[in-house]
């Protein structure tokens, strides 16, 4: 239902510039590049980093004004998130022998912390988008686009290294997460002899997951809860653009 939803959005302004008696002016654009991504709404204990992904894609726009186009288009994007966890001790493991249960030198100062290990996850997810996008020709070579964009999950990872095992551990999530991710891309591109430069940030709707991914695996936990957490994906790209 949403895609006929926005099939028949693209449809209508398409006819409205028609009824303007404008000339129509189609074109496409493939493109590849970078995501930088990030799930949002993590626990205060965790600190997220930025995950690099791949994206490639292309869109068809009609040039309906001047000024104004409009695109539909499809593109497969790896986006996701890497968090560590550290554990830390009131005193350094040097110093303690857990066998005689003694300090093997004083130490008498428990606000001090040490770190006694830390744990990494990876989570990788990948898309297929569908933009529909708005291109407001502002200034010569110079764009700036908004729009809406659904995407649909087609696989997902996660992966966790236990630091005080050194061992790393992956698991398929797919079955855990939404399927489908509505979001806001908004961005500006540059055209130069039809290559065109793209930044894009999209800003998801949708929550990832709906209910907690924590499971007990030989009694650990290793899928941290994943509850409200939402895609934010800054994306760069360089297309070429022709004429059809």
């Amino acid at each position: 239902m949403k895609k006929v939803v926005l099939f028949v959005a693209f449809l209508g302004i398409a006819a409205l510039a028609k009824s303007q008696n404008l000339t129509d002016v189609w074109t496409v654009k493939p493109y590849v590049g970078i995501n930088l991504s990030s799930l949002t709404k993590f626990p205060e204990a965790q600190e997220g980093k930025l995950k690099v992904g791949l994206v490639g894609g292309a869109d068809v726009e009609l040039r309906a004004m001047k000024w104004l186009g409009v695109s539909l288009g499809a593109n497969y994007s790896v986006q996701g998130n890497r968090y560590n966890k550290a554990f830390y001790t009131s005193m350094p493991e040097h110093l303690y022998n857990p066998e005689e249960d003694f300090l093997i030198y004083p130490f008498d100062n428990p606000s001090v912390k040490f770190l006694a290990s830390q744990s990494s996850y990876r989570i990788s997810l990948e898309y297929i988008n569908i933009p529909l996008s708005a291109h407001f020709y502002l200034f010569e070579h110079f764009t700036l686009h908004a729009g809406v964009q659904m995407g649909f999950l087609t696989r997902a990872e996660q992966t966790y290294f236990d630091g005080k095992t050194n061992k790393n551990e992956t698991r398929d999530i797919t079955s855990k997460l939404e399927c489908v991710d509505i979001s806001i891309p908004i961005g500006a591109s540059y055209e130069y002899r039809n290559f065109v430069i793209d930044a894009r940030y999209s800003w998801s709707l949708s929550d990832v997951a709906q209910k907690s991914m924590a499971e007990k695996n030989d009694g650990k936990y290793i899928l941290v809860p994943c509850d409200f957490r939402s895609n934010s994906v800054i994306r760069f790209t360089l297309g070429y653009r022709f004429a059809l």
